[in-house]
């Protein structure tokens, strides 16, 4: 895939789905196009989504002038591209419209990449239950890529400026964890882990794996997991050649990973390491998607580590930086895994 941003040197084209129309992503999006810092990269942005939702976002946030200087100069094209979801919503309820049209912008920005028209694909946040009430068989962005790119192993890693973690469970209720934490569950993030590290330029990535129960199990006094699960894809990892540590104690590993220990840290479920990530590295935090792969060659994606944020939408108060970090970071990774 191509994706160089037309005849500038060093462009990369990124295709941008807009997110849910009633959520925050149309603000973030403009104010992205708006800020210095993509543009000074050499991003080109192809926005899968409504011409006018992006205009009034920019009206709002007062970046309208940025938005007309950057598709004046080519930085920025809108391809809103077939209203898929629309189809699909009919005229049913609210919800539904806007899961439907968030989808549709996403697909067409997946088309984008597949057709080499994009390097990487950013899509703004999405409200799940707004998928559901169109209709969506998937419950996010995750499930959808891997099934459109051929790539079941691949998973969530959220990168920030001074954490990594991966998943080895994602949007799961804390009284199903343990059970489906499986080898191969485990040894996937761990994989991924060690896959974004490589892919940000750590030469041998140093994977440390969380314990599921406190004192990571205490040798078995308080859990079984870490014998039964955790430890053993460990040592799978390790054999695989992977610089993987653990189980280490969860209330331990975070501290030594911002201490410099290790590179990357695999959670075990949702909130073990979604809370530290989002405390340390805040609006910096990306969602990137490692894995995925397409005629051959890696895919990027990357997206906002926050949700729609309805409380605050179209009030002009949402905040870009983990937008702009998640264009930043695929920029980044789309150059890496194109050499």
């Amino acid at each position: 895939m191509s994706g160089n941003g037309g005849d500038e040197p060093g462009a990369v084209a990124l295709a941008v789905s807009l997110g849910d129309p009633g959520g925050v992503g149309p603000e973030v999006v403009a104010a992205a196009i708006a800020d210095g810092r993509a543009s000074a990269a050499g991003i080109h942005m192809i926005v899968c989504g409504d011409g006018g939702t992006l205009a009034r976002a920019a009206d709002l946030t007062g970046t309208r002038a940025a938005l007309e200087a950057a598709l004046g100069a080519g930085r920025v094209r809108i391809d809103a591209g077939p209203d898929a979801g629309a189809a699909r919503a009919g005229s049913g309820a609210i919800a539904a419209r806007r899961g439907a049209l968030s989808l549709g912008w996403v697909e067409r920005g997946i088309e984008l990449v597949k057709g080499g028209a994009a390097a990487g694909l950013v899509t703004g946040p999405i409200s799940k239950a707004h998928w559901h009430a169109a209709g969506a068989a998937w419950p996010g962005h995750t499930e959808l890529l891997a099934e459109r790119f051929a790539s079941p192993e691949s998973g969530m890693v959220f990168v920030g400026p001074r954490l990594r973690v991966a998943l080895a469970t994602v949007h799961v209720p804390l009284e199903r964890v343990a059970g489906q934490l499986t080898l191969d569950a485990v040894t996937r993030a761990i994989r991924l882990a060690h896959w974004a590290c490589r892919a940000e330029g750590v030469e041998r990535p140093r994977v440390a794996v969380a314990g599921l129960n406190p004192h990571a199990g205490e040798g078995g006094l308080l859990g079984s997991d870490e014998a039964r699960v955790i430890g053993p894809a460990v040592a799978q990892a390790r054999g695989e050649g992977i610089a993987a540590v653990g189980p280490v104690s969860g209330d331990a590993v975070f501290g030594q990973a911002l201490a410099g220990a290790h590179d990357a840290v695999v959670a075990m479920y949702h909130d073990q390491g979604l809370i530290p990530v989002k405390l340390i590295d805040g609006r910096l935090a990306v969602n990137v998607t490692a894995g995925l792969r397409w005629a051959g060659r890696a895919v990027v994606r990357a997206s906002p580590a926050h949700g729609t944020a309805e409380d605050i939408a179209w009030t002009g108060r949402a905040d870009a930086r983990s937008m702009i970090e998640a264009l930043l970071v695929a920029a980044r990774l789309a150059r890496r895994t194109a050499v």
